[in-house]
């Protein structure tokens, strides 16, 4: 804002702020749907465990040999 006091000919428009602001918002949005996909799996605890004592109890091929 001091920009704008020093030299009153080269303001900003309003337009570019406001595209500037909508850009970050937008962009905000994304990344937390971004990790929201990454992390949705993960969230869901008891389906993994769930998951994982199974596989445990099969005996899956990541446990070595049994």
């Amino acid at each position: 804002m001091e920009d704008s006091r020093r030299h009153p000919g080269k303001r900003m428009p309003a337009t570019g702020t406001t595209g500037t602001v909508g850009t970050t918002a937008v962009r905000a949005l994304a990344t937390d749907q971004h990790f929201g996909s990454v992390l949705g799996p993960a969230l869901r605890q008891p389906d993994l465990l769930t998951d994982r004592s199974a596989r445990y109890r099969a005996g899956s091929p990541y446990r070595g040999c049994r």
